[in-house]
């Protein structure tokens, strides 16, 4: 397939109406997609419901880390994903005072339009439909969820929902209370063509755009997504503007300014919310409907990285339908929650931690000085990355001390 074009029929939410789907997925991002994959490798039904037709632009900062590529090869899609994507075996990571130091791993770039696609088109080579649908609501019915769509007097039927849909909840008809109102970060991303050579994402807590943090991905072929975020946490974080922070770092952090002294921004800057810590809208309230994905809070504390773990509880979800489809009980999704809590939380205790800690810049500093001479110190922020090793190990104050010796 070319890099822009799917070759997979997007059809019309009407040609699904008059049968009744195993389960329908409402939103075609990662966590979406990768649920609809492996349902339809399950020979059930599913449909997945975009309200946009692909190839569709998405705010992301087009890298995957460790989990996602373990996710891509778990679903067989890791060397067709690295054949269209661009890839890299280490991050620079900037402190405040730029000291840098480069940490070895495992990382692919590529845009989110074409990695959604490829998705997409996986999971209707398995057997899943793909429609063009706005979802407005669920309404639960005995037996089936009823789907009402933009545009038309129609409902779609199906024994079980998965709402993947991102930052809008407007499918999900009645969120908790206890579901928050605003975001736990948010970022801005543009994209830019540049003949400087780059072989390393770039992360920066650079003085000029603190309290946030910013990258620079190369992409390949001479193009960059740059960006940054802030998460929103303290009055500094709150009252952050996004777009003054871009502007700084594109004046004052060196290797942006190379990238666009050398090149010209190609598209306008786009801001996204962004969702951490699974502070999001419940997994499971009840019903025939469960959420996955941004929807619910998958994105991670501190790196602001949200395509892997959106796809784990994707993975996930399909599991639990999967099951409850072939027992013809709910029950089993009513053990979904506690599935993605025990498989992630762990993990997103360990990045609110270090995502604190970083917000002070002496911490970055020294830890970032520290660690361009000590092998030790780098493995281990390696392992972070790749979740081998707790972030408490490097972001506390016995990390700090082991730091002295290592």
């Amino acid at each position: 397939m070319s890099k822009r074009s799917p070759s997979f029929a997007q059809l019309e939410a009407d040609s699904l109406t008059g049968r009744l789907l195993d389960a329908v997925v409402i939103g075609a991002g990662p966590a979406g997609l990768t649920a609809a994959l492996e349902l339809a490798a399950a020979d059930h039904d599913v449909a997945i419901l975009e309200k946009q037709p692909f190839p569709r632009s998405k705010v992301c900062g087009d890298g995957l880390i460790s989990d996602s590529i373990r996710m891509l090869r778990r679903l067989g899609l890791y060397e067709v994903v690295r054949s269209q994507g661009h890839a890299l075996e280490a991050a620079r990571l900037f402190s405040p005072s730029q000291y840098a130091v480069d940490i070895p791993g495992e990382f692919l770039t590529i845009r989110r339009d074409l990695f959604d696609t490829l998705l997409a088109q996986a999971a209707v080579g398995r057997g899943a439909s793909f429609a063009v649908a706005d979802v407005l609501g669920i309404e639960e019915r005995p037996g089936r969820v009823l789907l009402r769509c933009r545009g038309t007097e129609a409902r779609l039927a199906a024994r079980l929902a998965v709402v993947a849909t991102g930052a809008d909840i407007r499918p999900i008809r009645s969120p908790a209370p206890s579901t928050p109102t605003q975001p736990s970060a948010v970022a801005v991303r543009c994209y830019a063509r540049s003949s400087v050579s780059a072989d390393r994402m770039i992360v920066s807590f650079d003085q000029s755009i603190l309290p946030g943090y910013g990258w620079i991905f190369p992409l390949g072929n001479q193009e960059f997504n740059l960006g940054c975020g802030v998460f929103r946490r303290g009055r500094a974080g709150r009252k952050a503007n996004l777009r003054t922070m871009f502007q700084a770092m594109l004046e004052f952090f060196p290797p942006a300014r190379e990238v666009v002294a050398n090149g010209a921004l190609t598209s306008p800057l786009k801001g996204a919310p962004l969702r951490c810590g699974l502070r999001g809208v419940p997994t499971y309230a009840g019903g025939r409907v469960v959420a996955v994905g941004e929807t619910t809070g998958t994105t991670f504390p501190f790196t602001g990285e949200g395509i892997g773990k959106a796809m784990e509880t994707g993975a996930l979800a399909a599991d639990h339908v999967n099951t409850a489809l072939a027992a013809g009980s709910l029950e089993p999704l009513e053990r979904l929650p506690l599935a993605i809590q025990s498989a992630l939380e762990p993990r997103y205790h360990g990045y609110n931690i270090a995502e604190r800690w970083l917000s002070h810049p002496w911490v970055s500093d020294f830890l970032i000085k520290r660690a361009q001479g000590s092998e030790a110190l780098r493995n281990a922020a390696a392992g972070v990355l790749n979740e081998t090793v707790d972030p408490s190990a490097i972001f506390s104050w016995r990390g700090v001390v082991a730091s002295l010796i290592r």
